[in-house]
């Protein structure tokens, strides 16, 4: 089982930076910190030592100096210490690219950086005095004095000092911001100048876009100084490699996350595995855990491990695939592992080091997201149930508009504003949505209409919590503290609920109940009509009954008819009230 069990752990891996496109990184140093100055200083003194700091003359860090192949070695073994030896090639033609963009501004590569001198300058010298001096590529010298004008930074993520020059000029050299950086320090310098301020300080847009001059002491090419040179390439390689390996890792490791189903075909003539099975789950943080059940009753063993991982790209390097440690044993070779698919599973096969093969069934990841509730108020809150099937790991919740309504790590979304957003519950890079409608607490009347002695129930629709009421006039209508209206005699009152700082305004109208009949008594002959002319106050069904059918008989309308010579009522009544109407039949 031993081998079986290392197969299985196999699937870890180790560092490198393998055939993987990395983000775009800066010269090695940036955001470095000033040269030890007291925190109590001004940023003007700062500023006046920052540029005593860099004084010297300057070339083009990468173009004029490490980019020459005879630094190639250096490149080499500094690649090598952060990312193995068989990925230094890859890294290295990486990390130069990331800072040996040709074009900036307008026509910038959003994915790399220029760090050569622009507007045709070949060399920088700062001075005594605060003066700089440009040297362009004809040999012409520019040259101005500057004084300190603030301290600001390149679209807020690279800070440094901005200096003008004293002369008013108003040609590209009008302005130096220059970061803090020095020989000292990091081995270079990195600045920019042009003649707007407001171009000058935005890093990824506009007139300067992914520019940063990167220069380094013209002396440095200078055999006794090329110290500086190696000094620089190590900080850059140690820098941004690290942080291109940890990405390509992370990368590897969510793709081999999931849950996936050993395939004991290849032990069924070992009697000892004969019922065996096995499956491991896989996690994109690295750890992992192997579970084996040797008998296929249901009763399996857990271990657990971590892992680290690469794409290999099915080379035949050694060095290249997968490692792993345990707490009790640890596989210092790489296997070779492939992910293929066959019509719609996902199988992993991979070497283990003694050169027999193992393959795994990726179970099917499936999340299916319902809330208790799809519709919220502003404050309110529900809970989100991912059901997750051949899930890996823990499943994360993100909401498409926080602003809207946050969802924390349990699924607790909570409603912030009016709007709608998405939840999607994710797990194993499968995820499941499920959308919320956010709305504002609102009235469930805004008009109410009582008669005299009746009562009504008002409330805050989405409320969260207590609401007080208040009537504006308590004689004309009075309100209970759970929103129970009663109506004590005619006229027009407010009430007002309050909710969370907010108050919401019924308008009520007590009418005074009325019925009136037009004429009291009619007199009609036999099969002749009548109408009976009726109004109700506040309207409503009024209702007609003859007290003698046999006399007069009436509709639902109140129009009389009658039958026989003789005397009788008819009964109208609404909203309470009863009035009589005399009929006479002759």
């Amino acid at each position: 089982m031993k081998k079986m069990r290392k197969a299985l752990l196999a699937l870890l891996l180790s560092i490198t930076v393998a055939g993987t496109s990395a983000a775009p990184v800066m010269a090695a140093g940036t955001n470095t910190s000033v040269p030890t100055i007291p925190a109590e200083e001004s940023d003007n003194s700062k500023a006046d030592k920052l540029f005593t700091a860099v004084k010297g003359d300057y070339i083009q860090l990468f173009k004029d100096a490490l980019f020459d192949v005879k630094y190639n070695k250096y490149w080499n073994d500094d690649a090598a210490a952060v990312v193995g030896g068989s990925a230094v090639a890859e890294a290295v033609k990486t990390l130069k690219a990331s800072v040996g963009s040709t074009t900036y501004g307008d026509k910038a590569d959003p994915n790399t950086f220029y760090c050569g001198f622009i507007n045709d300058v070949k060399e920088v010298s700062f001075q005594d005095g605060g003066k700089v001096e440009f040297t362009t590529s004809d040999s012409k010298k520019v040259s101005h004095t500057y004084k300190f004008l603030k301290k600001d930074a390149l679209s807020g993520v690279m800070e440094g000092y901005v200096f003008q020059s004293t002369d008013k000029n108003e040609d590209e050299f009008k302005y130096v911001f220059l970061c803090p950086d020095t020989p000292a320090t990091t081995y270079h310098i990195e600045f920019r100048y042009g003649s707007d301020l407001t171009e000058l300080l935005k890093l990824n847009t506009g007139k300067y876009a992914n520019w940063v001059g990167s220069g380094i002491l013209k002396s440095a090419l200078t055999e006794k100084n090329e110290q500086m040179i190696q000094n620089c390439i190590a900080l850059f390689c140690t820098e941004n490699l690290a942080e291109m390996k940890n990405a390509d890792t992370a990368a590897q490791q969510s793709v081999l996350a999931g849950v996936w189903d050993a395939d004991m075909s290849a032990y069924a003539s070992n009697p000892q595995y004969k019922n065996a099975k096995m499956y491991c789950e896989l996690k994109a943080d690295g750890t992992g855990v192997t579970y084996f059940d040797p008998n296929g009753t249901g009763t399996y063993t857990e271990s657990p491990f971590t892992f680290y991982a690469y794409d290999n790209d099915g080379k035949e390097d050694v060095s290249s695939g997968v490692y792993i440690s345990t707490d009790s044993e640890e596989l210092t070779k790489a296997s070779k592992y492939a992910i293929t698919k066959k019509g719609e599973a996902t199988i992993l096969t991979f070497e283990t080091p003694d050169g027999s093969s193992i393959s795994y069934i990726k179970r099917d990841t499936k999340v299916a997201v319902v809330s208790e509730n799809t519709t919220l108020y502003v404050k309110g809150k529900t809970n989100i149930l991912a059901n997750v099937v051949s899930g890996s790991g823990i499943t994360t919740y993100t909401s498409s508009n926080p602003k809207v309504a946050k969802v924390d790590a349990n699924g607790k979304v909570t409603a912030v504003k009016k709007g709608s957003v998405i939840i999607t519950a994710t797990n194993n890079g499968v995820s499941g949505q499920v959308k919320i409608t956010i709305k504002n607490p609102t009235l469930s009347k805004k008009t109410v209409t009582l008669k005299k002695g009746k009562t009504a129930k008002l409330s805050v629709k989405g409320s969260i919590g207590k609401v007080t009421y208040k009537s504006s006039n308590t004689k004309i209508a009075a309100v209970s503290s759970k929103g129970v209206i009663k109506a004590k005699k005619a006229g027009k009152v407010t009430i007002t609920a309050s909710y969370k700082g907010k108050r919401y305004k019924y308008n009520l109208v007590i009418k005074k109940v009325q019925l009136k009949l037009k004429k009291k008594s009619i007199t009609i002959k036999k099969g002749k009509a009548a109408q009976i002319k009726s109004v109700a106050s506040p309207k409503g069904k009024i209702q007609y009954k003859s007290l003698d059918t046999k006399t007069a008989s009436v509709t639902k309308k109140g129009k009389v008819v009658g039958k026989k010579k003789g005397k009788t009522k008819i009964r109208v009544s609404c909203n309470g009230l009863v009035r009589y109407c005399k009929v006479t039949v002759k």
